[in-house]
């Protein structure tokens, strides 16, 4: 994903001149003792509990513990100090507990010397309104220097006045502590800085970017050799690739550092021909949440492509770019040299517009299935009979049975229907095409918006296509659409290409719009003819790849999205072959075609398919198709994943002569599956965290300087009283010391309480409620709990989604037994291919007594709770709809 680069502000104003200045300190005390105690009554005034330090006596912090409750009007000095041989130096600056608008500051940091706007070490990347962050990569000993500028931008009036003060609610954060790891890649134009990294992934990694780089090089040069040269001026010699340890830490730690909501991957540039811009930076993660704990870094090649394309193609920032009918270029490139499965992946794009999946094999529509419980009516469905026959539509039941309630709807050549909206069709209802003598020709389920046309013997989509223009002007996905048109042009019109590369080199971006008009104009025909034709043979071609040869007994390995195809060429005959998958994680189906590529989009060349398995997904990816009296001749291995976006990782194809011949192979023994702990940041965030009474029992505690806890709170959210009592690890009993909270009343221990030490939950009579964890930068509440009621499940189904972020809601299994929480999809594509469920894993799992404090969820969005892990056979529970401000719980025993 590409995000607007980021620009430095045209009018700047300090709010008042660097000369000398009265300060404040906190009386928190994270803040350095020694500091308040050298100064004197007439040095010191108080301005809402925030520190403000002269440039000639700046105020000491400490790394890792934070500085909060910044409020503002005038620069602030600080200054920490850094030990030897860290790996990062991270400073931020960001809003803190109370999320109030927090202004428009800068920040500069320099080292062992103070800074100003015209001379520092680093300028804090800016966006309005949002966090200012430095990262310094194997800093030096010693000290920093941090300056803390509130800005006015005359010009944006919107921000010119956000509050009381300039800077409202500002933490100050410093740590060596985020990213561990910090190292360059010898064969790639990448430094990575990573929070967690072994040396196998560092190797991986590295061999990854430089596989990337390498094609990405050698296929401009074959083009013009002008274009594998860098664009003139740009200062990013250089990448820096920052990997998170899971999706959460991405999440945590983009949220707080970068103000972001990313999820996927991000690629961040400012000005590349500025010497004090940042350097060009990609951000992205291990999805080991999503392959059972296996390496995955996810869209790594992509995020890198897009530096690349930039690097040597593009001239100016992305936010340059955007302006510009560019997106659907950038992703496009990032997506073809992202992924080494390309041809594959592009015709099951394009194939899936040809052949959507509300197109039906005959034994499919007439098998029972369900009524859509939405009972929504169709408005705009039309069938066309291309043939030259007559045939007949038919409705079918829901028992699988054709309809004998009512005349079949005779269509005769070129004749169309469309009278759907009449009568009592509703969506997903099937029906049938036959001919006179009543055999199946085609079937399909009723979708909104489509029009299906019968020809050759088969129903395919019609208008379902993206034109040209719609993907220059972003009317359409620019992550697959974008693929197709940019290797279109890449493989097509080399000629076109060139000229449209010459004015992005230079950075004429308007005329590269009118280019692209023209070319949408030129090319459309072309363009629809190519995603059939051409996009069917670049995939039956990749066949014949040397990459693409599996050699009898032997086996390959498999890593990342997408399809992949192999070819097995047998000399001889053979009493029986065994073509299968073993290890790692991912969830495909394999086709077998004898002499020629098959697929099961469109049915592409059924006659050829010798096998197809159908495992179920919890015995996957272990799968094979023996086959008995082989005859010498070719035969083709078609891994068709469930989606374009699916992960396989570790994953091993293999083919070898006999039945349970898999050990004859030697595949490697899969890696151990990896768990993070992760670094929670300094934001103190309101958590409804509460375990279960079984937690009442011995634990370990860490009690030391470095895990004591400086902003650990319970508040009582309930309608009751309740108690607490600190729960002792060695004994595992409860303080006899009861601490009694009246509802909304707070707790902040004057003891030294440490991370991680329990607390015992109580009601007036006794009984416990449950335990809760002390955590590091945690407020955590505790809530009355809105009981799920058991007659949920119909909500099944699509639903509409505000996108409004639910923080405060969470969810506490109170049941006897383990269960498991599915994202139910809202409206959109995808849930046309999972049945309403999120087909990759469950979100989480929770024991009894546990808690599921998700961030991430959105007001109104629904998750389905099931007895199982498994999405296809897990038996629904119950359904939660997600409100902000409700705790639910789930009730329902066994």
């Amino acid at each position: 994903m590409v995000t607007q680069g980021i620009y430095m502000r045209s009018t700047r104003y300090l709010l008042y001149p660097l000369t000398s200045l009265l300060f404040a300190c906190s009386t928190s005390n994270e803040i350095d003792n020694s500091t308040k105690q050298n100064m004197s009554n007439s040095d010191v005034e108080f301005v809402q509990n925030a520190p403000l330090g002269t440039i000639q006596n700046p105020i000491k912090y400490q790394l890792g513990i934070p500085v909060r409750n910044i409020n503002t009007n005038k620069p602030l000095y600080y200054t920490v100090e850094v030990p030897s041989e860290q790996s990062s130096l991270v400073f931020s600056l960001a809003w803190g507990k109370d999320s109030k608008v927090f202004g428009n500051p800068d920040i500069y940091v320099s080292h062992e010397q103070i800074p100003t706007v015209d001379n520092y070490d680093c300028r804090g990347t800016w966006k309005k309104g949002d966090s200012e962050l430095c990262v310094f990569d194997k800093p030096k000993a010693g000290n920093y220097y941090l300056l803390i500028n509130p800005v006015i931008d005359k010009s944006d009036k919107e921000h010119e006045k956000p509050g009381k003060y300039e800077v409202n609610d500002g933490l100050l954060y410093t740590s060596t502590e985020i990213y561990s790891i910090n190292y360059s890649c010898k064969n790639a134009l990448a430094d990575i800085r990573a929070q967690a990294l072994t040396e196998k992934q560092k190797s991986f990694v590295c061999q990854r970017l430089a596989m990337t780089q390498e094609r990405f090089i050698n296929d401009w040069t074959k083009i013009d050799p002008y274009f594998a040269q860098p664009i003139e001026g740009d200062l990013n010699h250089r990448v820096v690739a920052e990997l998170y340890d899971s999706i959460k830490s991405h999440k945590t730690w983009m949220s707080y550092l970068q103000d972001s909501s990313n999820s996927s991957g991000i690629f961040h540039e400012e000005s590349p021909e500025d010497p004090n811009s940042p350097q060009a930076t990609f951000r992205t993660f291990n999805g080991i949440h999503w392959t059972g704990g296996l390496t995955h870094y996810w869209n790594l090649e992509h995020e890198f492509a897009h530096y690349l394309d930039g690097r040597y193609l593009k001239k100016g920032t992305y936010s340059t770019a955007v302006n510009h009918m560019i997106s659907w270029w950038s992703e496009g490139l990032a997506q073809h040299f992202g992924f080494w499965n390309g041809p594959e992946r592009q015709f099951t794009t394009a194939h899936s517009a040809f052949y959507p999946k509300n197109i039906l094999s005959c034994d499919t529509a007439l098998a029972p299935y369900n009524e859509n419980t939405s009972n929504k009516s169709i408005k705009d469905f039309t069938i066309v009979n291309e043939s030259k026959q007559t045939v007949f539509l038919k409705r079918v039941n829901y028992n699988g049975s054709v309809s004998k309630n009512k005349k079949a709807i005779e269509l005769q050549p070129n004749e169309s229907w469309n009278g759907f909206n009449k009568g009592s069709w509703h969506q997903d209802d099937r029906f049938i095409i036959r001919n006179e003598d009543k055999s199946c020709l085609g079937a399909a389920s009723l979708s909104e918006k489509s029009v299906l046309a019968f020809e050759n013997n088969q129903l395919i989509a019609k208008h379902n296509t993206a034109s040209l223009y719609e993907v220059f002007h972003k009317e359409v996905n620019p992550y697959s659409w974008g693929h197709l048109a940019f290797t279109f042009l890449f493989e097509e019109k080399l000629d076109d290409l060139k000229q449209f590369v010459n004015l992005t080199k230079q950075g004429k971006y308007t005329e590269s719009d009118a280019f692209l008009e023209h070319l949408a104009q030129r090319y459309e025909a072309d363009f629809q003819a190519w995603l059939y034709w051409g996009t069917k043979k670049a995939f039956l071609d990749s066949f014949e790849l040397p990459e693409s040869d599996l050699p009898l007994n032997s086996y390959t390995t498999l890593y990342g999205a997408g399809d992949w195809g192999f070819k097995l060429h047998i000399e001889k005959d053979l009493d029986e072959l065994t073509i299968g998958s073993a290890g790692g994680v991912g969830e495909y189906d394999l086709l077998i075609g004898k002499g020629k590529p098959v697929h099961s989009i469109g049915s592409l060349n059924q006659e050829a398919l010798v096998c197809k398995t159908n495992i179920p997904v919890e015995e996957q990816p272990k799968q094979a198709c023996t086959l008995t009296n082989v005859t010498a001749g070719d035969y083709y291995i078609t891994i068709d994943n469930v989606s374009a976006i699916a992960v396989l990782a570790d994953t091993h194809i293999y083919a070898c002569e006999g039945e349970n011949c898999i050990n004859s192979v030697n595949l490697p023994k899969d890696p151990e599956p990896e768990t993070v702990a992760v670094l929670e940041p300094p934001r103190i965030i309101e958590s409804a965290a509460i375990d279960s009474c079984v937690q009442k029992q011995p634990y370990e505690l860490t009690q030391n300087d470095k895990n004591q806890l400086h902003s650990f709170k319970i508040t009582n959210h309930a309608k009751e009283n309740i108690n607490l009592q600190r729960i002792d690890a060695t004994t595992g009993n409860a303080s006899s010391t009861s601490i009694q909270l009246s509802p909304n009343d707070s707790w902040q221990p004057k003891d030294t309480i440490y991370n991680s030490e329990r607390v015992l939950v109580s009601n007036a009579q006794g009984q416990c409620l449950g335990t809760i964890t002390a955590k590091k930068y945690r407020h955590i509440g505790f809530y009355d709990r809105t009981p799920i009621s058991d007659d949920t499940c119909k909500l099944k189904e699509s639903y509409t989604s505000t996108g409004i972020t639910a923080k405060n809601a969470s969810l506490r299994n109170e049941s006897n037994q383990h269960i498991y929480a599915f994202w139910v999809f809202p409206e959109q594509a995808a849930n046309q291919k999972t049945n309403g469920l999120l087909r990759r894993s469950y979100y989480a799992s929770l024991a009894p007594g546990e808690t599921w404090d998700n961030i991430t969820w959105r007001h109104d969005d629904r998750i389905m709770l099931g007895n199982s892990d498994d999405p296809k056979t897990a038996k629904c529970l119950a359904i939660l709809e997600v409100d902000s401000d409700k705790h639910s719980a789930f009730t329902l025993n066994k």
